[in-house]
């Protein structure tokens, strides 16, 4: 281990970033400024891709979009303004994660407006219901959400495409009735 290599470990976050942004050091140096720089944040990228596990998408992938988001955080801190560099990364990993759920885990392609309400319309049915004591109705959503009813109607609709049912999973009551979904429509 070098002596240079001594120094970058002991160095933290904000001085690693600060030493990248200087003109005369060499892409090389700035190339292991980076690396350094992902490497002390591991745990960090970790610790982000696990609180999304168990949401139907491998560990590695999400590992991959924190990842992602550390390297867009590095590249896209301002070092000189003086702010705590954590911060800016969780932030940046976090939404690089729900990014990917956003544009990788629908069934169906839907449009983003579309994905972005769903969120919005099931945390209103959940505070409507608790509020109301009812189910919501389409014409209380749509004045909460500010949308027509047409609209609300569009994105519930939207919102069935988040997930899919097998064609050979079987349906009907359970009561010995039931056949793949293949099987009735042949």
């Amino acid at each position: 281990m070098t002596a240079r290599d001594i120094r970058l470990m002991n160095m933290t976050a904000e001085q690693l970033l600060v030493e990248m942004i200087r003109s005369d050091i060499s892409p090389q140096h700035r190339a292991r400024l980076r690396e350094r720089l992902v490497e002390m944040h591991q745990p960090l990228v970790i610790e982000i891709a696990g609180r999304y596990r168990y949401r139907g998408e491998p560990m590695d992938d999400l590992r991959q979009a924190a990842y992602l988001g550390l390297v867009k955080a590095i590249n896209g801190f301002d070092a000189g303004l003086g702010h705590d560099f954590r911060g800016y990364a969780v932030v940046t990993m976090t939404g690089e994660v729900k990014r990917h759920f956003r544009d990788r885990t629908w069934a169906v392609r839907v449009p983003r407006i579309q994905q972005e309400r769903r969120s919005e319309l099931n945390r209103l049915t959940s505070d409507l219901t608790q509020d109301l004591g009812r189910s919501p109705t389409i014409a209380e959503l749509a004045a909460k959400m500010n949308l027509t009813e047409e609209e609300v109607l569009e994105s519930i609709g939207a919102a069935t495409a988040y997930s899919t049912l097998s064609l050979d999973a079987p349906i009907g009551s359970g009561d010995g009735d039931s056949a793949p979904l293949e099987v009735l429509t042949k």
